[in-house]
C-alpha cells in the first residue's frame, strides 16, 4: 500500500491523495534544481485521472501524444493549471 491508498483504490482517489501529491512535488523540486532553465523547469502541475484516449484521437497511429487534440478536449483543466485560485487541484511549486 503506497502513500497510504488501499490496493483497490481508485485512479480519482490516488490523483487526490496528499502523499503522493506531496511525493510528487518534491520529485518535481528536484527535477528543477538539476533543470533551472525557464524551457525545463516546472512550475504547476495538474495529476489526471484520465489517461489519453486513443479512440478520442489524443494518441495517434504511433502511439505519440496529438497535443492539439489532447489540449482542445482538456481545456478546461490546461485553464485550472494557470488559475490563481486554484490550489486544491494544482500542485504548485
Amino acid at each position: 500500500v503506497a502513500c497510504g491508498l488501499a490496493v483497490d483504490a481508485k485512479v480519482d482517489e490516488v490523483a487526490a491523495s496528499p502523499e503522493l501529491r506531496s511525493l510528487i512535488s518534491a520529485a518535481l523540486l528536484t527535477h528543477n534544481v538539476t533543470h533551472p532553465a525557464s524551457s525545463s523547469r516546472v512550475g504547476r502541475a495538474i495529476l489526471i485521472a484520465a489517461p489519453p484516449s486513443a479512440e478520442a484521437g489524443e494518441i495517434n497511429e504511433k502511439g505519440y501524444l496529438n497535443q492539439r487534440v489532447a489540449l482542445g478536449r482538456r481545456a478546461d483543466l490546461v485553464r485550472l493549471l494557470f488559475q490563481e485560485d486554484a490550489a486544491g487541484a494544482v500542485i504548485s511549486l
